[in-house]
């Protein structure tokens, strides 16, 4: 697979700086274009009729999140020089899940945040990285709020359940396989029936075309619902910096019923985590 050679990086604002260098180590380990957005979010407030009545109020409160949309991408530049590469910053002024899934289309990878608000995704709200992930043409890469994490992309747990996300998940994960100390591919039977081990051993064929040695594993999850955390639980104690998964490859409605694996994932995670759909 061709490696990455343009990825993307939502800067903020918040500046959370493990996204931030996250993006940058992967930018040099691949000699990659890096590219930093920022959104201001004032074109929402740009309201027919609010600007011209002179609002001095509204116009400080769009200056302020001018500024800190362009003092987010400060700090990533700066990072990014500290790293001695460089990083082409943009400032967009729209709903950050709609411009950045537009920009999304013109990179290979996406770099951002998990953005969790507890408060919002337990009255049912999407974070973020959900409505990327479920809009946008490109695979994304989510780091954890606040990561301190020194690597990602070392030792790597790629999730199988033979669907078409999963399968575009790997794709997506090649250059990073490829780069990986360690690879595990792990694959779950639940005592409602889910089981894909055959096509488990096809994986591994696959990934060894590409040079990518990644050993084997089966494991069991009380029921389909809690596959999420008993992954997570598996990258915790097998040292993982990196999970790979396809995202959001059910129905609504299974997800509904059954929950979504990649909603607990994306809500728990302490590491990076590269979903695809």
């Amino acid at each position: 697979m061709t490696p990455y050679k343009t990825i993307l990086v939502h800067a903020g604002p918040p500046f959370d700086a493990g996204v931030g260098r996250v993006a940058v180590q992967l930018a040099q380990a691949f000699d990659a274009r890096l590219v930093a957005l920022a959104c201001s979010g004032i074109e929402m407030l740009l309201a027919p009729g609010l600007i011209e009545t002179g609002n001095e109020t509204l116009a400080r409160h769009m200056m302020d999140k001018i500024d800190s949309a362009s003092g987010a991408l400060e700090q990533l530049r700066e990072l990014a020089g500290e790293a001695g590469i460089s990083a082409e910053v943009r400032r967009l002024n729209g709903r950050s899940e709609r411009e950045l899934a537009e920009e999304m289309m013109f990179a290979d990878l996406a770099v951002i945040g998990q953005a969790l608000d507890r408060r919002r995704a337990r009255n049912g709200w999407r974070t973020l990285p959900e409505m990327l992930l479920r809009n946008a043409a490109r695979p994304v890469l989510v780091v954890p709020d606040g990561y301190a994490g020194a690597t990602c992309g070392k030792c790597v747990l790629l999730a199988w359940d033979g669907s078409a996300a999963a399968a575009r998940a790997v794709s997506a994960a090649i250059p990073l396989l490829a780069r990986a100390d360690v690879v595990e591919a792990v694959t779950y039977s639940t005592d409602d029936g889910f089981n894909v081990p055959g096509e488990i051993d096809s994986l591994a064929t696959f990934l060894a075309s590409h040079g990518v040695n990644a050993r084997t594993r089966f494991l069991r999850a009380r029921r389909n619902v809690d596959i999420g955390e008993a992954m997570l639980d598996h990258a915790r104690a097998s040292g993982s910096d990196l999970l790979v998964l396809g995202g959001y490859g059910h129905s609504r409605l299974r997800e509904l019923i059954l929950g979504s694996v990649s909603t607990t994932v994306m809500r728990n995670m302490k590491m990076p985590a590269l979903f695809a759909r």
